[in-house]
């Protein structure tokens, strides 16, 4: 092309850099360019190690491997990419094939384009994504308020190969930290949102193929508590599994609680109105409110230190029936104090029953110290009755007594069978005499003082019940 076809047909104006370059009828480009007679242009590719600026709004096209791509550069300083469309058309109505790189509040961002388009993926190809800030500022990655399901994940594995695992590392101190400060590590922080008008606090949930396993968080209603929630049922006040405070820890459940050692037998178990020692289940004999302790599999052999041991006899055992509840002393003395029971029960009844009286008696007077309801008719019951009695007007008048009666309740009326048996006495003349009396369905147990001291007396009723 001549000047004279520079007047006939016109120049183009060139820049670099918005300066004007001197006018030339030609424009050689460095790099590639292709003749796109179906697009009536030339289309360049700007070689490696160049740099492409454009100054305002518009769309620049490059090729490669003979497939138009296309990317716009916005007016507000983002840039819309379309994936290897074959026509400014399909650019300038973007549909599900855009994506919009752009800068919000100073950080970039990659989204759908605002006019259609897909879920962005954003590729870094294995290498290291970097959130830096300024001085002292923070790195923030975070999702748009309106987005629905934010998630962190890998996908999923395409072929036989182990599965990778999802490492968040906090900061490593560093190696030349200089005191415990500086050399403790970063903490893992999970910030839970506190609720709103009414509404409840966030929790930390643990999912297993979707379905949830557990719910760590604040207590319902008590925030300052932390709770462990099993994940069968959304978390309530009342179905935590384990609540922890600064002075308390419960554990929870509707219906049983185990503790065990080495997934064996329960050393504990808690039911509803059951407490069981060394057993899953326990045996409440239809109580409830109960203790069980299952029968001990060997009995000590050798003293404890510093302690005493309570267990039930073993099956086997020599002497003793199994459930025999017995103690061993760090001394060495052992002491069955409730049989199990052995033989046929027919109509007796078999209770041994204790009451422990105090009372300071009237001067020469009986007063009634305690009041025994007798079992149902057909039934006898024997007394022993041993008490002590401190004479507090003068020490030297003391004394202690112990004495035996049997009764019967024969359709409601309650007479003795027998007389009254004095088993031991101590100082007992002119100062102190024992004795029952029936009443109603009840026995009378009374202390007589025979003179105007003032006595306090402890009694101690052994009953046995037949």
């Amino acid at each position: 092309m001549s000047w004279i076809d520079g007047l006939i047909f016109g120049y183009r104006q060139a820049q670099q850099s918005g300066v004007n370059l001197p006018l030339r009828s030609i424009i050689n480009f460095i790099g590639t360019a292709v003749d796109n007679p179906s697009q009536q242009r030339t289309d360049v590719t700007v070689g490696s190690g160049g740099g492409l600026t454009i100054t305002g709004s518009g769309v620049v096209h490059a090729t490669a491997g003979g497939v138009d791509g296309a990317a716009y550069v916005g007016a507000a300083s983002s840039l819309l990419t379309t994936n290897a469309v074959a026509s400014d058309t399909a650019w300038l109505a973007p549909g599900s094939n855009t994506q919009v790189l752009t800068m919000v509040a100073g950080a970039p961002a990659w989204a759908a384009a605002p006019v259609g388009g897909a879920a962005a993926t954003l590729t870094f190809e294995g290498q290291t994504f970097r959130l830096t800030a300024a001085g002292s500022g923070n790195g923030l990655i975070q999702w748009p308020q309106g987005q629905a399901t934010p998630q962190i994940g890998q996908a999923q594995q395409a072929n036989g190969a182990n599965p990778a695992s999802l490492t968040i590392a906090p900061q490593a101190p560093g190696a030349a930290a200089t005191n415990s400060t500086t050399g403790t590590g970063g903490s893992f922080i999970v910030n839970l949102p506190a609720g709103v008008t009414g509404g409840g606090d966030g929790f930390v949930q643990i999912q297993r193929a979707g379905t949830a396993l557990w719910y760590l968080g604040a207590d319902i209603g008590s925030p300052s508590l932390s709770g462990l929630w099993y994940g069968g049922s959304a978390p309530t006040a009342s179905n935590y599994a384990l609540l922890v405070g600064s002075a308390s820890m419960n554990v929870n459940n509707s219906t049983n609680i185990y503790m065990q050692i080495a997934a064996g037998t329960s050393v504990l178990s808690l039911h509803s109105g059951l407490a069981a020692f060394f057993s899953d289940t326990g045996s409440s004999g239809g109580g409830a409110g109960v203790i069980s302790v299952a029968n001990a599999t060997t009995s000590p052999t050798s003293n404890p230190s510093g302690a005493g041991i309570l267990w039930e006899m073993p099956t086997g055992s020599a002497g003793s029936a199994a459930g025999t509840l017995t103690h061993r002393g760090l001394g060495g003395a052992i002491e069955q104090f409730a049989a199990p029971g052995t033989g046929t029960i027919n109509t007796q009844l078999g209770i041994k029953r204790r009451r422990i009286p105090f009372n300071r008696p009237a001067t020469s007077s009986t007063t009634t110290v305690d009041t025994y309801p007798m079992p149902a008719t057909a039934h006898i019951a024997t007394i022993k009755f041993d008490l002590t009695a401190t004479d507090t007007t003068t020490l030297a008048n003391s004394a202690a007594l112990a004495v035996v009666g049997t009764f019967k309740n024969s359709a409601g009326t309650i007479t003795q069978v027998g007389s009254t048996a004095v088993v031991w006495g101590n100082n007992t003349a002119s100062n102190i005499a024992l004795g029952f009396t029936p009443s109603g369905t009840n026995v009378l147990l009374q202390i007589t003082t025979l003179n105007n001291d003032v006595y306090d007396v402890t009694g101690w009723i052994d009953i046995y019940e037949n």
